[in-house]
């Protein structure tokens, strides 16, 4: 057989398998159901619930004041769930991109399942991209008369969801990537961070150091607000219209799971801090060091996730809330794709004098190849534009690693996930939002801009403390890229090629360096 005819017969072949997968997908993807929604709107905040009374205290003068903790630590940002959920007497509206049901996952949900069980209305939100083998626990909960789930955007086969992408991509490409926990309408918690241990610090795998706040005061009703126009959308499905019998049965043995979370020696880590955490003594003693700050909300309209998008719903409101840049920016993403007018955005503060520096994931602390080659086709023009270029290192270990004061540079075992930016020490966001097509265009994304110079400064510091131990600073010299490594502020090694890659992943990356997918990353 010749060449020709084998590379016929290949062709012949995938089309074939196209062709099949497409039939398939056709005869097993049902189209959505007719919505079935009854509005609701968040609890009014009443001034006799336990968690009003130990803030009334705390609340600053100005009405339009935010109060704002920064949740660096993963261990302090679960517990500061943990805490808020207990506390709950009224109403917990949550709205997550990823819940897993991990050990982190399952005692959080076991806190949600307790409030019900004392009377506190639930209602949680999430992209039903990440709740796969969920669907008896998730049912078993929305069974309960204080809880309702919805699901965003949902798949209708909810065994092989891949079928729907074939058919239904255009909606299902289209995810809701926002993240907050609201408490009685007076304490929310907003950020990075998703649901499970890799984002709280537990277990054997990746850590994704993170970054998110607890707030209270001005931005507080405004978050209820944003929760609920995503509630009320067009796009959030109840539960029960989607997760049918077929698929969610098992109550009993969901009910269970839910009752007794698996004791590991994640169990011990959490419950651990949360007996060893001062954060709700600190509340309850009305000493928890409220940054109290202009805050300004921005949220992207859930219409996004129809397709339905302007620069005017995010990224004008960021930029006019940010301000003009006039002495330097320090971006932290960890998927930094930034496109030919985010180069051309980033070169041109460069050449008006602005310190523009970028710390995103280096290749092997990467959970996303794709991403990685998105981001590599324009590293080198804007090093040698002047931007500098910060790569996060990986380790991997096997045990719970000791993640105390990472903060956003990480731990030993790291994968950077915080998403945020400092503006000439003195304006901070902490949000959902990385720099990517995909967070620009396709997803919507959340985040706060905090203008408060004290915090900005401690949090630009923080950065910058490990910020040479932690990452590699990649250069060019003499036209080619290398990446330098550093212990005690002194040069170490010099890397001619990625960090831990060999050979085939270099080619493989390449490869991927010429697909055209910059818009899908």
């Amino acid at each position: 057989m010749t060449i020709g005819h084998m590379i016929k017969l290949i062709v012949i072949m995938f089309v074939l398998v196209a062709l099949a997968l497409g039939i398939l997908a056709a005869c097993a993807v049902k189209p959505l159901p007719k919505l079935e929604q009854v509005e609701s709107r968040a609890i009014p905040p009443s001034e006799g619930t336990q968690l009003s009374k130990m803030l009334e205290e705390e609340h600053s003068e100005d009405p339009d004041l935010t109060g704002v903790v920064i949740l660096g630590d993963p261990l302090d940002a679960f517990v500061a769930r943990s805490a808020l959920l207990n506390l709950a007497e009224e109403s917990i509206d949550l709205q997550y991109y990823i819940w897993r049901p991990d050990t982190s996952g399952m005692m959080l949900l076991r806190d949600i399942y307790a409030a019900a069980e004392r009377g506190v209305r639930v209602r949680l939100l999430l992209d039903d991209n990440n709740t796969r083998g969920m669907d008896d626990l998730l049912s078993i909960l929305n069974d309960h008369p204080n809880i309702e789930i919805r699901l965003f955007n949902p798949f209708t086969n909810r065994k092989l969801r891949f079928l729907g992408y074939i058919i239904d991509f255009k909606r299902l490409n289209h995810r809701m990537h926002n993240k907050s926990l609201i408490v009685d309408g007076v304490a929310a918690i907003t950020g990075g961070r998703n649901i499970g241990d890799e984002y709280f610090a537990a277990g054997d795998g990746m850590v994704f150091s993170d970054l998110d706040v607890i707030t209270i005061g001005k931005v507080v009703p405004e978050l209820a607000r944003d929760f609920d126009n995503y509630w009320n959308s067009v796009l959030a499905y109840p539960a029960e219209q989607i997760i049918t019998k077929e698929y969610g049965s098992d109550y009993i043995a969901a009910l269970e799971k839910l009752r007794r979370t698996k004791y590991r020696a994640d169990v011990e880590t959490y419950e651990a801090a949360l007996m060893k955490s001062n954060l709700l003594e600190k509340m309850i003693q009305h000493d928890l060091q409220w940054e109290w700050s202009k805050a300004l909300l921005i949220s992207d309209p859930p219409s996004k996730a129809l397709g339905v998008w302007s620069e005017n719903d995010f990224h004008k409101p960021l930029v006019q809330a940010i301000g003009d840049i006039h002495q330097e920016i320090f971006f932290v993403s960890p998927y930094f794709v930034p496109t030919g007018d985010g180069t051309k955005f980033l070169i041109d503060l460069v050449d008006k004098g602005v310190d523009v520096s970028v710390l995103t994931n280096s290749y092997d602390a990467t959970d996303v190849a794709f991403v990685h080659a998105g981001y590599a086709n324009y590293r080198k023009q804007l090093i040698d534009a002047g931007v500098k270029i910060y790569e996060l290192k990986a380790r991997y270990v096997d045990d719970v690693p000791d993640v105390r004061d990472k903060g956003l540079v990480g731990s030993s075992a790291s994968s950077l996930h915080a998403k945020t930016f400092v503006v000439d020490k003195s304006r901070l966001f902490v949000g959902s939002l990385n720099l990517d097509p995909r967070s620009a265009k396709i997803n919507t994304e959340m985040g706060m801009v905090i203008l408060n110079e004290d915090l900005s400064l401690r949090i630009d510091r923080k950065i910058h403390e490990q910020l040479l131990e932690r990452s590699y600073r990649v250069v060019s010299d003499k036209g080619k890229l290398k990446w330098l490594v550093y212990e005690n502020g002194e040069l170490v090694r010099t890397y001619e090629t990625e960090p831990n890659t060999n050979a085939f992943e270099r080619g493989f990356m390449k490869v991927l360096t010429w697909l055209p997918i910059e818009w899908l990353l």
